[in-house]
């Protein structure tokens, strides 16, 4: 499991790091909505056309996708054409290299939209069907950034404070929205999602307001009064059409991961089992959300994060579990699409070769060092975790600083060469110390399918995997596995 960083979790998007957010136990109840919001099912499906003009395109394609379901659209001379079958109204993101935009479109629609390269998600000018919804995603999604921007002030202030300034902002949204909706033909199911989106947005700041103040207060001794989480009586848990709302898809993950955090607290070994984190999930899922699909997405990405931060450990018995639960063929689909790309790293396969230069300059390929057990760490000066497991490894290497059967070696990923050199001189650091070029795009990084960091690989003698997703240097389980290799 990766843990992340929380000022920049905060501050920064980062991509490499997931998130455990410790709060109160918490308690829901099921709420009733009209069914005239719920999306229309058609008996067949019918063809949908999303045509995107992209100027200066640096990318071959975009990638339109939605809860599993995934299709690639070829760009030429800077256009791309992509016709759906749709049986029903969807929202689907659209990724540009790095770039994240969203689309709202319904059965037989055709969507049209113009952007750049440089402003792909910021700029989207739509057209045709839809365009009203679509340029106010656009619109959204250029608000939502300013306002996230914004919020520290507000996760500062006391209690009641922070109550009255969201509850604030919740019924300001709310009239925008009214507002804007006025006079215009908008479809209801995109209605009842963006009234969604605000209401959970709202949810969700109540929900991580205390961690929050915690954190830009300082004040770790911050609690909440008994009352403040009454708020969440009466929320709804169990409507699989809100899937297509990232902030219900927010405050339902943060509810799991609520009570993974506290669980973690009263057995802090789970996260020394294979998949012991991921199981813990699953088993809440199934025990705390009644409707099916809602499991199922749960599920899915659950495994799919999984498989993503802890490749093939414990991930076989997790798919026997979620085949059991699962009927969504797209869910399926995808994740035996995640989990094949680990085929080559499973224990016994041989290790992939890398060779990057120590801190004098000197090449080290690590396949010069057959015939010793090979402990790799992959890490950063930037990476508040990855530190955190710096004294436990150095006393692993004192530990085995005269065995010879060993080599510790730790590769950095830094972006500035020069912050490692000062941190590899300023720590005394230990063990074979390597610098990896061009940080996430490093080979090592391709290689092992590497998404976040600290990450720990071990190789035996032969240059075979015995692990690419090691126990950290905290982990009992390392003293274990070295000390069978180094005796065996």
């Amino acid at each position: 499991m990766i843990f992340v960083n929380f000022a920049k979790k905060i501050n920064i998007r980062m991509k490499h790091y997931y998130l455990f957010l410790a709060f109160g136990i918490l308690f829901f109840a099921c709420q009733n909505d009209s069914a005239d919001n719920k999306p229309v099912k058609l008996d067949q499906k019918v063809t949908s056309v999303i045509q995107g003009t992209i100027v200066n395109p640096n990318y071959p394609n975009v990638i339109v996708e939605s809860m599993g379901e995934q299709h690639t659209a070829a760009i030429t001379n800077g256009q791309f054409t992509l016709n759906l079958l749709l049986d029903e109204p969807k929202i689907y993101n659209i990724r540009y290299g790095r770039r994240t935009g969203q689309l709202f479109i319904n059965p037989g629609d055709s969507v049209k939209f113009s952007t750049t390269a440089r402003e792909f998600s910021q700029v989207m000018n739509y057209s045709g069907d839809r365009s009203i919804e679509n340029n106010y995603l656009t619109e959204k999604f250029n608000n939502d950034r300013t306002v996230k921007s914004l919020k520290v002030k507000t996760y500062k202030l006391e209690e009641q404070e922070f109550i009255n300034a969201v509850e604030a902002e919740k019924l300001a949204n709310q009239q925008k929205f009214e507002d804007f909706t006025k006079g215009k033909d908008i479809d209801p199911f995109f209605k009842f999602l963006m009234e969604s989106e605000i209401y959970y947005e709202w949810a969700n700041d109540r929900l991580i307001y205390p961690r929050y103040h915690q954190f830009y207060t300082k004040d770790q001794s911050f609690e909440v009064s008994p009352v403040y989480y009454d708020f969440q009586r009466g929320i709804d848990l169990n409507d699989p059409a809100k899937l297509y709302s990232p902030n219900f898809v927010s405050f339902i993950s943060n509810y799991i991961d609520t009570k993974v955090a506290k669980l973690l607290e009263q057995e802090p070994d789970i996260q020394n089992r294979d998949a012991g984190v991921a199981n813990s999930k699953f088993d809440i899922i199934q025990k705390s959300f009644s409707q099916k699909e809602i499991q199922e997405f749960l599920m899915y990405n659950t495994l799919k994060m999984h498989i993503k931060y802890e490749g093939a450990n414990g991930t076989a018995a997790l798919l026997e579990t979620f085949d059991k639960v699962n009927n969504n063929l797209n869910f399926k689909r995808d994740i035996q699409k995640d989990y094949s790309v680990w085929k080559d790293l499973e224990a016994g396969k041989v290790a992939p070769t890398f060779a990057y230069q120590d801190i004098d300059g000197n090449m080290h390929d690590i396949a010069d060092y057959k015939g010793k057990f090979i402990y790799v760490d992959i890490w950063a000066t930037w990476c508040g975790p990855c530190k955190k497991e710096l004294p436990y490894l150095e006393a692993l290497q004192e530990e085995y600083k005269d065995n010879d059967k060993i080599l510790f070696t730790s590769i950095s990923i830094d972006k500035d060469r020069s912050a490692w050199e000062r941190m590899v001189k300023d720590k005394d650091m230990k063990g074979l110390q390597l610098f990896a070029e061009n940080e996430w795009r490093a080979s090592i990084v391709r290689d092992y399918k590497i998404a976040g960091i600290p990450r720990f690989l071990l190789i035996d003698d032969e240059g075979k995997i015995i692990s690419a997703h090691a126990p950290r240097p905290s982990s009992p389980k390392i003293k274990a596995q070295l000390k069978r290799l180094v005796e065996g």
